[in-house]
């Protein structure tokens, strides 16, 4: 089936590295994390610092929550099968909501462009892409409601 898909090699590749982006993305955002409550953390007069902005701790937290999901479960349920251009098993890998099946690479790379800030959420970008090629113009048609 993966012969015939005009877009296997593309959507292959793109999948192979989305999890090495949503790492690389998640120990940038995390060097930053600890760059900015280190070394911007306002002070008193009385040299005591005040409390550092949730926003620096967020990239803290973003990075290793971005790191953790492309290891544990981008790389061996999505890029491990688009490397071995497995595209059954990507149209099988659906959330079943009653009779709807929402795919989980929809769902993922949301959730991992949620944590990634905006010029770091490459993984999940990726994924995606890869998401939108099997949906719109993928080897065979997804079934978005079971009968």
């Amino acid at each position: 089936m993966s012969e015939e898909w005009k877009n296997a090699s593309i959507a292959s590749t793109l999948g192979k590295i989305a999890w090495i982006l949503g790492v690389v993305g998640g120990i940038v955002e995390l060097i930053f994390g600890i760059i900015f409550v280190t070394s911007r953390a306002p002070k008193f007069p009385t040299g005591w610092e005040t409390i550092i902005h949730p926003y620096y701790v967020y990239y803290i937290i973003a990075g290793i929550v971005c790191i953790l999901l492309s290891i544990i479960i981008i790389k061996p349920k999505f890029s491990d099968k688009c490397a071995n251009q497995d595209w059954d098993a990507l149209y099988d890998w659906v959330l079943k909501l009653g009779s709807i099946r929402l795919p989980w690479i929809l769902i993922w790379s949301i959730i991992l462009m949620s944590f990634g800030t905006v010029w770091l959420s490459w993984g999940g970008d990726l994924m995606f892409v890869v998401f939108s090629l099997l949906i719109i113009s993928g080897p065979k048609k997804f079934v978005w409601k079971e009968e």
